[in-house]
């Protein structure tokens, strides 16, 4: 069984569950905060929405991606955009911090 079979498993009833510590599905996550960084749409809200409740279940390489990417950017767009990142970043340190992660 491949890495991405292994990631996407079929549950009894037939539903696909996603691993969420995969590294796969850390990459795509990652993939979705650079592109929405700087952006001036919906996007930045949508995304760390969506991410932030799977913060606790995501691996290291992760959640240290994420910090690193989002806190080397350097113009987050208009003032909600820096109040969303910025607050998005919190969380991410946070959990940096509760798991001891370091590089």
């Amino acid at each position: 069984m491949t890495d991405r079979e292994k990631a996407i498993a079929l549950a009894t009833d037939e539903t696909p569950v996603i691993d969420l510590k995969d590294n796969d599905f850390g990459c795509i996550l990652c993939a979705s905060v650079r592109y929405s960084l700087g952006r001036k749409t919906y996007m930045p809200s949508l995304v760390t929405s969506f991410i932030r409740p799977f913060l606790p279940y995501l691996n290291d390489n992760t959640i240290w991606n994420l910090q690193k990417d989002i806190s080397e950017f350097r113009d987050y767009g208009d003032d909600c955009d820096v109040q969303t990142w910025t607050a998005f970043l919190a969380d991410v340190r946070a959990e940096v911090r509760k798991r001891g992660i370091t590089r």
